[in-house]
């Protein structure tokens, strides 16, 4: 078997526990929800843990088409993302100014400067849980999201 049938293989199968496990039939959810258990290579325990709006596909589209900024924490992120509006600040000279300022990580800084910067912006956090901590900190400060 080549790497790529495996791969297949793989995915289907997360695919058809997640179909079991979520209990719906909306197969963009059960899709987008596999991809990220298998990317993650984490337990299928963690599929009782996500939530995914039925909206946020059209709420994304939407950014899409309007030209949205893609603010990756991490190149290695930056890289994968097939958008050509995207951009990772971690080496912003302002980004490693803020970090020392503030005592938190650089790809903390750079959501926080990104998405002071770019409007509309998506955050895609890839490798860095301190981004995502400092994103969801935002949020709670009054950070405007999509409605979803």
């Amino acid at each position: 078997m080549d790497p790529e049938e495996i791969e297949r293989n793989s995915l289907d199968k997360v695919v058809e526990l997640v179909r079991r496990e979520l209990g719906t039939n909306n197969e963009s959810i059960i899709r987008l929800v596999a991809k990220a258990v298998f990317a993650t290579g984490n337990p299928p325990t963690l599929i009782k843990y996500m939530h995914v709006d039925p909206e946020v596909f059209n709420v994304f589209r939407e950014l899409m088409n309007g030209n949205a900024t893609v603010i990756a924490d991490v190149k290695m992120v930056a890289v994968g993302v097939r958008w050509s509006n995207t951009v990772t600040l971690i080496d912003d000279v302002e980004v490693t100014k803020l970090a020392v300022e503030l005592g938190i990580t650089r790809t903390a800084a750079s959501m926080r400067i990104g998405l002071s910067r770019f409007k509309p912006a998506i955050p895609i956090i890839g490798n860095s849980p301190t981004a995502l901590i400092e994103v969801i900190k935002m949020i709670r400060e009054g950070l405007e999201v999509p409605p979803w």
